[in-house]
């Protein structure tokens, strides 16, 4: 416990410190078998000479944090956020009617064929068939095939859909242990890599958010501030950026 902290990793230095903090923290994390960090106050270990040594914590998995208050400005709107977006797992593409239908969006019946060809188009969004006013061409990356089958090829979508999914593009709102957590053991996602960063910076989070220089700190994570609030909330933009 005498020991002088020189050249240490912050992560370190944060879990040696004894404040309430630091405790809340060794109160979340999990085991792991893979990096080990000394914590003087655990149980001691007598090795054969009788010299005491800190007990190993295992510092890598962070499997849950006590409930805190978001620093993502979108952490008071996700679970709304949530529930509007649709991650419904893709189905196959249905077939033109055959009759005549309502658009789901402008409400109007259309007849699905006419003597110059289809009056609809597939929106691979809601996955329903809408009217060429309601529908005029335009795609999107559609949040569901990124999850499920980390497809990040644009499909078409109804123009409601285009704006839906880029209202929310940058929300910190798709928990990928929700929803495909076999996301994190596929190679091609590099998403696990991504995992271990942010459970270093989790651990950090209270060193973050004590330091006299947070404002600065924060800046740096602009755009980002979400990786403080959960190590599973991913936007769009964070999952085509790992996909890049």
């Amino acid at each position: 416990r005498n020991k002088r902290w020189t050249d240490e990793d912050p992560v370190e230095r944060v879990l040696r410190s004894g404040n309430e903090h630091t405790r809340q923290i060794l109160d979340a994390i999990g085991g792991d078998e893979d990096d080990e960090t000394e914590f003087p106050g655990g149980e001691p270990s007598h090795d054969e000479g009788g010299s005491r040594e800190g007990a190993r914590v295992r510092s890598v998995s962070v499997v849950g944090v006590r409930e805190r208050k978001p620093i993502s400005t979108h952490g008071e709107q996700r679970n709304e956020a949530q529930c509007e977006l649709n991650m419904s797992v893709p189905r196959a593409k249905s077939p033109l009617p055959g009759m005549q239908v309502m658009c789901p969006a402008c409400l109007n019946v259309v007849k699905p064929r006419s003597m110059w060809g289809k009056n609809m188009r597939y929106c691979h969004y809601y996955e329903q068939w809408y009217c060429l006013a309601c529908h005029t061409g335009g795609s999107a990356l559609v949040p569901a095939e990124v999850v499920q089958n980390w497809n990040f090829r644009k499909l078409s979508v109804c123009d409601q859909a285009v704006g839906h999914i880029a209202s929310l593009y940058n929300a910190p709102i798709i928990d990928v242990v929700l929803y495909n957590a076999e996301l994190y053991e596929r190679k091609e996602t590099t998403l696990a890599t991504a995992r271990k960063l942010r459970e270093r910076l989790m651990i950090l989070r209270e060193y973050i958010m004590t330091c006299r220089n947070t404002a600065n700190l924060l800046q740096i994570l602009e755009g980002h501030k979400h990786f403080l609030d959960s190590i599973h909330l991913y936007t769009l933009q964070d999952l085509r950026e790992a996909n890049e």
